[in-house]
């Protein structure tokens, strides 16, 4: 039982001590340049054959409405 309690104190502790800040600072002395350096081409051709093959299944069937008009010809 003693167990329990301590792992329970434990556990309602542990967000409290994990929310603490950490204050950091960093200067910057001069601008990011970016640069590749021994970049080259891989001469790989990768295999493009595609074996499956796929057949979507279409439903092509209509459902009929009828729709009814709200107006009427105008009399001739």
């Amino acid at each position: 039982m003693k167990h329990m309690l301590f792992v329970a104190a434990l556990m309602a502790a542990l967000p409290w001590g994990a929310s603490a800040q950490v204050e950091k600072r960093v200067e910057v002395t001069k601008a990011y340049v970016p640069s590749v350096e021994g970049a080259s081409k891989l001469a790989v051709v990768p295999d493009m054959t595609d074996t499956v093959k796929m057949r979507p299944e279409i439903d092509y069937t209509i459902t009929p409405l009828s729709l009814v008009g709200m107006s009427s010809p105008p009399p001739a």
